[in-house]
């Protein structure tokens, strides 16, 4: 899990769900770099994939106990709401 560096609209960080995907030849990526899918608490799965040097640049690693209560509170809010609501 990673949690974004900056904080969205009324200072809420934002928790997001990596997971290693497929080879790195597309997208023309020709350096070598590992693609992963991004998994958003709001969205939900990302079809396009990134290196991870991309989501570094956004976000830094977490504990599964510092993110899980950022991805709780964005699931719960945009379930029936729309996210500008939530920020």
């Amino acid at each position: 899990m990673f949690i974004s560096f900056l904080s969205q609209n009324k200072g809420k960080p934002s928790a997001i769900l990596v997971i290693q995907s497929g080879g790195a030849a597309r997208r023309g990526i020709d350096r070598g770099e590992q693609l992963f899918t991004v998994i958003r608490a709001n969205t939900g799965l990302q079809l396009r994939q990134e290196p991870i040097s991309e989501i570094k640049k956004r976000h830094k690693k977490a504990t599964p106990d510092e993110a899980q209560p950022l991805w709780t509170s964005l699931y719960d809010a945009t379930k029936s709401d729309c996210l500008h609501q939530h920020w």
